[in-house]
């Protein structure tokens, strides 16, 4: 929902500066801000087949988000890309972003795709979530990034792994 979009982009920043603290300058963490980041995630409701889901306490409001969509670089028509995917900091390691990842593995069975594809910058902490969740890499890039080039890592998930993920 648009209302999440506030909430959602706090989680995604303070990913951000969780996860690259120690990798990235210093100077570009605290230049990626809030509000651009809920500009970025409001201007996708108005993209076709765009979800969002996000995970929340009473207490705390929404602790992380996931957000999926029709693929980008040239992925087949079949697939579906999950585009980002942040748990505050707080809250990792309790099972909130395989619940997050989850509910974009429902919508794309549901939506009748076929796959799932995800980037992520190869020096994240975090990469081998995915390679727990069954992703197989497909490829590396580079591209420039806080002064450097920096190495992309593409994972997907076939029907049948994703099946699997979904499976009680």
């Amino acid at each position: 929902m648009p209302s999440d979009v506030p909430g959602a982009a706090v989680a995604n920043v303070e990913g951000w500066r969780s996860a690259f603290d120690g990798l990235l300058s210093p100077e570009f963490l605290t230049g990626i801000s809030v509000e651009a980041r809920a500009s970025a995630l409001a201007a996708r409701f108005s993209e076709p087949d765009y979800g969002m889901a996000v995970a929340e306490t009473s207490d705390d409001g929404i602790i992380g988000f996931v957000d999926w969509g029709p693929g980008r670089d040239g992925h087949a028509p079949e697939s579906r890309e999950l585009y980002a995917i942040y748990v505050r900091p707080s809250f990792q390691g309790k099972g909130v972003g395989r619940a997050l990842f989850g509910a974009a593995v429902e919508s794309t069975l549901a939506a009748g795709h076929g796959k799932l594809v995800l980037c992520v910058l190869a020096l994240n902490p975090h990469v081998r979530f995915y390679e727990r969740l069954g992703g197989s890499e497909m490829r590396r890039t580079l591209i420039e990034l806080d002064g450097e080039e920096r190495e992309l890592v593409y994972f997907e998930w076939s029907e049948r792994g994703l099946r699997e993920l979904a499976a009680p």
